[in-house]
């Protein structure tokens, strides 16, 4: 059954003490009864309240639903605004009073409500006044004495009911002030429980704790003897009534205070409380001082544990990202065009001192374009095109390809930075996904060198690649800058490296807005480790250089490799078009001719597209040891 809390005795209130808030402190009995009013009831003065005394800093809290057996609560205030009231930002039943400062002022509560005095419910009206008195110390642990009454008495703005009502609030100092309202025994307040399994609130310095995370945690640290009779109702069923659902507890959060490891500030509007900042100040454990109400009268004051831990900003943009420049640039329409084989690395746009989640979002499907938001491993931080579409199929459950991206999130700790963006999928693709390139040595320099303008390269005349648009990852590797204007040039190391090294290039067209990326991929090999199929003979491999022609393009000049690979040397050189007929693999090759000198050493010049892709191999015959 419900609590019941039924009296007809006067209310009176009381200083809100340190002893009333430890053993729970019950501010009104309640209980509501639900009889349908017939006609306009004559409106009645109720007298539940009288004046109040409040130290400075003090805080008192009323539940009049539960006082006047009411709802529909109507409270209109005068006098001194030192004293701040309004409902409680927690919950809107239950309404507080806080003293700021000395002064007084006189509340009038009107509704409709039960009446003791009659039957069903009536309009009614009660007032009362709350004085404020100087205090220096805890609000809590403050007792009004029979001094400090009389040094409120002897103000001349005293009158004879108003001196009755202030003597009401004396609690000597040695003896613990108690709430002098009557009340139902039956309703236990609410108490502090110990968790067994505590999942414990996880906070930052500096940044306020989400309401609604705090409320939760209220079943988790309070209950009361009646918190298995709090039925879960829903319209049409009456308590008890089989499949019902019930809750561990009925409790609600009325206020959070502040204390050394946690600042509350309130946000007024006017004079209604609109927001509370509840801001941890202190890294490591904290608590947080709450008063919880069961709605029966009953209140608590206890503690609820935190976790915070430092403060980590929102992710930030890197100002020298290319990407993240290019989509917040005003006044345009920004498009990047990504080819096929190219990686955006988010890290490289975003930053923080964590490490931070991404999540992408995308637009996909042939006929009926769909969008789905895609959400990286915690150790990624790369997409492609390949990625994307593996993330789809995974979390989507579809064989759709990805269109274009717009939209992608950085998250670290909750906090969000968003970069929109429209990023299409492009079939210009000057690079391939990976190449062995040869190390330069003693020969010369190994270089490559692309028009970029070419058919080749970005396919375009009015294509531009300025040097701040080449992005060298490892520039120990190879150099990489803009050459005679039209043409990329990258020089390779004297050096062997198993490993993929990165260059990425950006370019630009006639339209301001649009921007293309593609990656450079490569290993550093020697013409050692590209032998000759079925030997260990040194051997330059021509055709592996363009993995975008096709066979039949080599077959139709296997006649005239000599006319586009030349060398001052040439004749130390033997140049092989091959096509092995079991498995129809073509090979186009340079190798050192047996009377060639060991250590002779030759610079092939490959250049089969008039200058629009070209090489440069530095290659030595090894000496063979007798």
């Amino acid at each position: 059954m419900k609590k019941k809390l039924i009296s007809k005795k006067k209310l009176i209130g009381t200083i809100a003490s340190t002893a009333v808030l430890a053993a729970p402190l019950v501010l009104a009995p309640s209980q509501y009864s639900y009889a349908t009013p017939i006609g306009t009831p004559p409106p009645v003065n109720l007298d539940k309240i009288h004046t109040i005394v409040l130290p400075k800093n003090g805080v008192k809290y009323f539940d009049f639903q539960a006082l006047y057996q009411a709802e529909n609560i109507h409270i209109t205030t005068s006098g001194s605004e030192n004293v701040k009231a309004g409902f409680s930002f927690w919950d809107e039943g239950i309404y507080e009073v806080r003293a700021l400062d000395i002064g007084d002022a006189t509340f009038t509560v009107s509704g409709i409500g039960h009446s003791d005095e009659q039957e069903g419910y009536v309009n009614f009206t009660d007032t009362f006044k709350v004085i404020v008195v100087a205090n220096t110390a805890n609000p809590d642990a403050y007792k009004f004495d029979i001094v400090k009454a009389f040094d409120l008495l002897i103000q001349p703005t005293q009158s004879k009911d108003n001196t009755i009502a202030i003597l009401q609030n004396i609690a000597p100092e040695t003896v613990e002030n108690t709430e002098p309202f009557s009340y139902n025994t039956d309703n236990t307040p609410p108490y502090p429980i110990i968790p067994t399994s505590p999942s414990v609130l996880q906070a930052e310095v500096g940044v306020p704790i989400d309401s609604w995370s705090i409320k939760y945690q209220i079943g988790s640290y309070f209950s009361d003897d009646y918190s298995i009779l709090c039925y879960g109702e829903e319209e049409g069923e009456e308590e008890g009534e089989e499949g019902g659902e019930f809750t561990r507890s009925c409790l609600s959060l009325v206020s959070v205070e502040s204390n050394a490891s946690i600042n509350v500030t309130p946000i007024y509007e006017g004079e209604a409380l609109v927001d509370q900042e509840v801001v941890p100040v202190t890294e490591g454990t904290a608590y947080l001082d709450v008063v919880v109400t069961d709605h029966e009268g009953g209140f608590t004051k206890g503690h609820i544990p935190i976790h915070v831990n430092p403060y980590v900003a929102a992710p930030q943009f890197k100002p020298t990202s290319v990407v993240g420049n290019h989509f917040r640039m005003p006044d345009v329409s920004p498009t990047l065009y990504l080819s096929n084989d190219a990686e955006i690395d988010l890290n490289e746009i975003f930053y923080s001192e964590g490490d931070l989640d991404y999540s992408v979002s995308v637009e996909y499907g042939l006929y009926t374009p769909h969008t789905a938001t895609l959400y990286l491993d915690n150790d990624a931080s790369q997409i492609t095109w390949t990625k994307l579409n593996e993330l789809l199929t995974q979390q989507m459950d579809t064989q759709d390809t990805v269109r274009n991206i717009r939209g992608i999130t950085a998250e670290i700790s909750g906090k969000e930075t968003n970069l929109d963006v429209y990023i299409q999928h492009t079939t210009i693709d000057p690079f391939p996904a990976t190449i062995d390139m040869y190390q330069s040595n003693s020969a010369g320099t190994s270089s490559y060198t692309l028009n970029y303008k070419s058919d080749k390269g970005f396919n375009g005349n009015k294509m531009l690649v300025n040097l701040s648009d080449i992005q060298n990852n490892n520039p120990t590797s190879v150099t990489a800058y803009v050459y005679q204007n039209d043409n990329l040039k990258f020089d390779f190391a004297n050096e062997i490296n198993p490993n993929i090294s990165k260059v990425k290039v950006y370019a630009h067209d006639s339209i301001p807005g649009n921007l293309y990326l593609d990656d450079f991929n490569f290993r550093l090999v020697s013409p050692a480790l590209t032998p000759l199929a079925n030997s260990n003979i040194p051997t330059v491999h021509i055709k592996r250089l363009y993995p975008e022609v096709s066979d039949t393009y080599w077959e139709n000049r296997a006649g005239e490799l000599g006319s586009f690979i030349t060398s001052e040397r040439i004749q130390d050189v033997f140049l092989e078009y091959w096509k092995d007929q079991p498995t129809q693999v073509v090979t186009v090759t340079g190798v050192f001719r047996y009377e060639a000198a060991q250590g002779s050493q030759v610079l092939l010049n490959i250049d089969p597209f008039n200058g629009a892709k070209v090489f440069q191999v530095p290659f030595i015959k090894p000496y063979v040891q007798p």
